[in-house]
């Protein structure tokens, strides 16, 4: 069984491993976007930055999901419903 400050430190985690994955997605964007014109084939250079923008949207669904389950639990004491058979119970109010 799961105590708040477990379940907080988990909350906590997910969120720091969601933002850093956000940022390096970001930063491989950015820096496909930086290279000059021509530097890859028109076919590679759209794939790539295609994938690149796929993944900075998949991080970024993941941050938001991570950064709302934190505030549901520091607002209204909810326990996402994976960490819930962990707690035992849906909320601590």
């Amino acid at each position: 069984m799961s105590s708040p400050v477990e379940i907080a430190a988990i909350l906590e985690r997910e969120a720091s491993e969601a933002e850093q994955r956000f940022r390096e997605a970001r930063a491989m964007v950015d820096s496909l976007l930086q290279k000059p014109t021509g530097t890859l084939r028109s076919s590679d250079g759209i794939h790539c930055v295609y994938l690149a923008i796929k993944e900075e949207t998949k991080a970024r669904e993941l941050l938001k999901r991570a950064a709302l389950r934190r505030l549901e639990f520091r607002v209204n004491g909810a326990i996402p419903e994976d960490l819930e058979t962990a707690w035992g119970c849906a909320s601590l109010v």
